[in-house]
């Protein structure tokens, strides 16, 4: 019996390894790798405030000679304004044109510092825009104090219906890559060069989809059509075919 004990402890571990070799190995999970997106540049911060623990200085707003319509072109003003909020000088101007001004959230506590005994109403604008980032558009019957310009196209008529975005509609396109072109190297392109604050570029597998407004989308166009991407050889004729752009929509 002693002899066989060796002998069984032989066998044992060769069935194991027997079995183990037969058993499949194990699996390791699959994980996707992640996809690229990016974005446009985000939009400046607000400004900030001048000193706000300063205490309020002098404020006075007064009308020097009164539009002679809605058009606030021609209105202009005496303005006086030490330290002040802007959602304070909001209410002053409004009670000296007699016009609703309204103003964006981040501007309300924003400091302005202005000494004026004369001055027209664009030339007001332009000075706040300059001197503090403070946007005027004028829509919707009332002055609308904004972080960033909606349009390009300035009207100082107050009964001017709300602008569009400069750069068109919001939409959404889907754009398939050349074979020469990975479209990570497009997507990061155009987040780089052509998108709008709420622009984004998203690759799934050969095609890139491009959210921005339509000025965006079409520059971007533009530029894969005129091969810009590929310097050395001739523009692809496919680039801007009906096949190139598979779906557009809006919103």
């Amino acid at each position: 019996m002693k002899r066989e004990t060796p002998l069984l402890f032989v066998a044992a571990a060769l069935l194991t390894g027997c079995t183990a070799a037969l058993q499949p190995p194990l699996s390791v999970p699959w994980t996707p790798s992640p996809a690229f997106t990016c974005s446009g540049n985000p939009r400046p911060p607000p400004p900030r405030e001048i000193d706000s623990a300063a205490p309020m200085g002098r404020m006075e707003v007064r009308l020097l000679s009164g539009p002679p319509s809605r058009d606030l072109e021609k209105a202009r003003l005496r303005v006086v304004a030490e330290n002040v909020p802007l959602g304070v000088f909001a209410g002053a101007l409004s009670e000296a044109l007699g016009v609703g001004v309204i103003v964006s959230a981040p501007l309300v506590n924003v400091r302005i510092g202005l000494a004026v005994p004369d001055i027209d109403f664009p030339s007001l604008s332009r000075v706040l825009s300059r001197a503090q980032s403070v946007y005027t558009e004028i829509y919707e019957g009332a002055i609308h104090f904004e972080p960033e310009p909606r349009n390009r196209s300035r009207t100082w008529n107050v009964d001017t219906p709300i602008p569009e975005h400069e750069g068109g509609l919001f939409e959404t396109r889907l754009f398939r890559m050349p074979d020469s072109l990975p479209p990570d190297h497009f997507a990061s392109f155009f987040c780089t060069a052509f998108a709008s604050p709420r622009g984004r570029a998203i690759v799934v597998g050969k095609h890139v989809v491009l959210q921005d407004y339509k000025g965006p989308l079409e520059r971007a166009d533009q530029a894969l059509s005129e091969g810009a991407f590929e310097p050395s050889s001739p523009p692809p004729a496919a680039a801007r075919s009906p096949e190139n752009q598979v779906e557009t929509t809006r919103k």
